[in-house]
């Protein structure tokens, strides 16, 4: 599962929505812990 932030979303609300669109799976935000992210760069798409 992959996604991007919208404007004023947190970590765990951009994952519960990515796996509600991405995978059908319904989880509460409040209900998970972020371990870690990844930034891409615009440019490349590579990981910075």
């Amino acid at each position: 599962m992959a996604g991007r932030f919208k404007a004023q979303e947190s970590v765990v609300e951009a994952a519960s929505r990515e796996a509600r669109e991405e995978l059908g799976v319904v989880l509460a935000a409040k209900d998970l812990v972020a371990v870690t992210t990844m930034r891409r760069s615009q440019q490349t798409s590579l990981a910075i």
